[in-house]
């Protein structure tokens, strides 16, 4: 690889990295920041914001994200079937950040209100990624409520591991676990306002070891990473808590859908 192309991924993980949480009006601020900063040393194209374009793979250029976008189109007389999904603009985006994340083995959270598509987002990408005899990834869907605590949650992921040696625990079939632990901030409250079951992930992010909260037994878990939810409108984690949890994750907002980005 030549120092320019390694010189553009420099650029593009730089700006996703540290701008990629902004919303809308932030983005543009961002972008105009960035160009005016670095114009000597910049190689985006001069149309759009940087947000606008992501590197080929195989020409190592700088393309725009609409160009990528897959059209989906419906017969006439015929409905949208119930489990269409329809590339936009921003899932795209998401997508494509998320699985180099996961696939490098990087936990990812998908954050917004009810509503604006988070969970589709996350069953999306699982399908893309663990589907299929080639996968290199198989997949775990938990899905979280009020009555989720440490226990039901270990009891979901047990299932998936088998014993190695001494302490440790891998998944089965010596792929790595993509789990999906969706709308995670809707685990259950005990009487101090704490949610155990998110300290429970918190620790195997932490450490990758656990008490089994079955047995009390010490284990090592690995070869699982993390795609979470959070519904940013129900949030009721003390903030002490939820900043020790969600510094493992990368964070991206999910926005609802808007018409402009269907153009």
């Amino acid at each position: 690889m030549l120092g320019e192309d390694i010189k553009k991924y420099f650029i593009f993980a730089c700006i996703w990295s540290f701008g990629g949480w902004l919303d809308s009006n932030k983005r543009t601020m961002f972008s105009n920041w960035w160009r005016h900063t670095y114009r000597n040393h910049t190689t985006f194209p001069a149309e759009g914001e940087v947000w606008d374009y992501h590197i080929d793979t195989d020409t190592r250029h700088f393309v725009r994200w609409h160009d990528t976008l897959s059209s989906y189109s419906v017969s006439h007389g015929q409905n949208m079937a119930s489990e269409a999904f329809v590339h936009t603009l921003r899932s795209e985006q998401l997508l494509y950040l998320s699985s180099l994340l996961t696939t490098s083995g990087h936990p990812v959270l998908l954050a917004g209100d009810t509503g604006c598509g988070k969970s589709i987002l996350s069953h999306e990408l699982l399908n893309a990624l663990c589907l299929g005899d080639v996968a290199e990834m198989s997949e775990l869907r938990i899905p979280i409520n009020s009555s989720t605590d440490p226990r039901r949650l270990w009891g979901c992921l047990k299932d998936r591991l088998e014993w190695r040696h001494g302490t440790l625990h891998t998944p089965a079939g010596n792929k790595k676990l993509l789990c999906l632990l969706d709308d995670l901030n809707l685990a259950k409250t005990n009487k101090r306002g704490g949610q155990p079951a998110c300290e429970f992930v918190r620790q195997l992010l932490d450490q990758e070891r656990i008490f089994d909260p079955l047995s009390l037994n010490w284990k090592t878990i690995k070869g699982i990473i993390y795609l979470a939810t959070w519904n940013t409108a129900a949030s009721e984690i003390p903030p002490a808590q939820r900043q020790r949890l969600l510094r493992h994750f990368c964070i991206f907002p999910c926005k609802y859908p808007r018409f402009a980005i269907y153009l």
